[in-house]
């Protein structure tokens, strides 16, 4: 008979999507359930802190015996590795919820990650992100050869993205099943960061975008944007269409599908769209992420004073 593990190893659950845990197959945080992305993230991150392959390696003791120490040497490891300040800001945020997980087990007492004793670097602003302006966005449109079915399909997954301002494991993790109609209007629903149910509108355009390659596609269920092995697109293929779509028109911003997002935020904000519009469309838990998007927030200082004029005696 195999040897029962003692209830507080910390161990890998197995399934469909591991995660760590002690005793239970979800971690809890801030009174809500993470979202899976955020577990997938969160292991990937516990397993270079811990640096092993297989987290049912690590015990509960060596858990205890990480130090403050520790972690700032992880994280000077990776500012001197070049890692941009966000993705470590990510990776000790993954440490302290684990840490703060044992401690309301009441199996740790210090969180050697705490904010006070190891400082996170100082966060690089989403207003650095490059994004397409009209212009550009419409040269790499037109440019896109719908008359084949790749092109269709191309078209289709770069206007998602840019319509829809989604991030890029929404915009690969669309099934059919997501489709939703309420009359003549369409639309997609989500469950991201946090699992908070929303509903993001297919306008018009991106409705006819999505026809055309359906009818290349078909009707059955499953991964809207299916790879050639029949699973959904990786994030590394959608970069190198993107790569490969922007290199054609010549755009040789470093744009990537996370500025598809910043695009459709930014547009947005430019346009006058309400902020609470635009922060419920994109998933944002907070209205500061999304004015993050505004480049230094001039586009809505200079648009303050012009909302002003008329307001004089005549």
């Amino acid at each position: 008979m195999a040897q029962k593990r003692h209830q507080t190893d910390l161990i890998l659950t197995q399934g469909p999507l591991p995660v760590v845990a002690l005793a239970q197959p979800v971690i809890s945080a801030r009174d809500s359930l993470l979202s899976k992305n955020t577990i997938r993230g969160y292991v990937r991150d516990w397993k270079d802190f811990f640096g092993v392959e297989d987290l049912s390696t690590i015990t509960l003791a060596q858990c205890l015996a990480v130090q403050p120490e520790e972690v700032t040497a992880f994280r000077n490891r990776l500012i001197n590795e070049r890692i941009g300040p966000g993705t470590i800001c990510r990776k000790l945020t993954a440490l302290r919820t684990l840490y703060d997980y044992l401690i309301e087990r009441k199996l740790a007492i210090l969180n050697p990650a705490n904010k006070k004793l190891v400082r996170s670097p100082k966060r690089g602003t989403v207003k650095k992100m490059e994004r397409l302006s009209m212009a550009e966005a419409k040269t790499l449109l037109n440019a896109i050869d719908r008359s084949t079915p790749i092109g269709r399909r191309d078209y289709a997954l770069i206007m998602t993205d840019l319509h829809m301002g989604l991030r890029r494991s929404e915009t690969l993790s669309i099934t059919s099943g997501q489709f939703k109609t309420d009359g003549d209007e369409a639309y997609l629903v989500f469950r991201s960061k946090g699992e908070k149910e929303r509903k993001v509108t297919v306008n018009k355009d991106l409705e006819e975008a999505l026809k055309s390659y359906f009818a290349d596609r078909g009707n059955e269920p499953g991964w809207l944007f299916p790879g050639r092995d029949g699973q959904a697109l990786s994030g590394n293929q959608f970069w190198k269409i993107m790569e490969a779509r922007l290199d054609a028109v010549g755009i040789k911003k470093k744009v990537g599908t996370h500025g598809l997002r910043s695009t459709f935020i930014t547009h947005n904000i430019e346009i006058g769209t309400p902020l609470s519009e635009i922060q419920s469309s994109v998933g944002h838990s907070r209205p500061e992420t999304t004015l993050g998007y505004a480049r230094d927030l001039e586009m809505i200082k200079n648009r303050a004073p012009k909302a002003m004029e008329g307001f004089k005696a005549d």
